[in-house]
């Protein structure tokens, strides 16, 4: 993508986080033993969502053939989108230092373009990505959804310590 279009889609995910926040709140309350799910952006609620996400993953084999040709259906990647939005939003809420930006400058850079969180030292994160990466461990079963909130704790950690180094 040009960088035309790529402001255009970093703003087109920034508009679209509380719509795909709220499509994910009504998906996990409307699955029994789900409904009293409370979406309130504590780490705690993350705890929740991860165990409802690792019960949605489907994969479909393209190839009769080739087995290890799973891939994921298109709701297995749209959810992992909005689960890594939640995650966002999350740690945003608990790090408000945090910041959405869009890597720019150097193409050959993983997340070039996509929008990511920053002040993580010289890290990003780029919240959907890791939901993706989880739904491939469950999908591989070396994974579970208690790795929701390890993730969480993970990068909540990190910005502790950065912090601790500031100081």
């Amino acid at each position: 993508m040009q960088r035309k279009e790529l402001a255009r889609f970093f703003q087109w995910f920034m508009d679209i986080i509380p719509e795909r926040e709220q499509e994910l709140v009504q998906l996990v309350k409307a699955t029994p033993d789900f409904e009293f799910w409370h979406p309130d952006h504590d780490p705690g609620s993350l705890d929740v969502l991860g165990h409802w996400f690792a019960g949605q993953i489907e994969t479909i084999n393209p190839s009769p053939i080739d087995e290890s040709g799973n891939k994921f259906t298109s709701r297995t990647y749209s959810l992992a989108m909005d689960v890594g939005i939640y995650l966002s939003q999350v740690l945003c809420k608990n790090y408000p230092m945090l910041k959405w930006v869009q890597p720019l400058k150097h193409k050959r850079f993983i997340d070039y373009g996509q929008p990511v969180l920053a002040h993580f030292g010289r890290t990003v994160l780029n919240p959907p990505r890791l939901a993706l990466e989880l739904a491939y461990g469950i999908a591989r079963g070396i994974s579970n959804g208690s790795d929701l909130r390890r993730t969480y704790n993970f990068w909540a950690e990190l910005d502790h310590d950065e912090k601790a180094l500031l100081d």
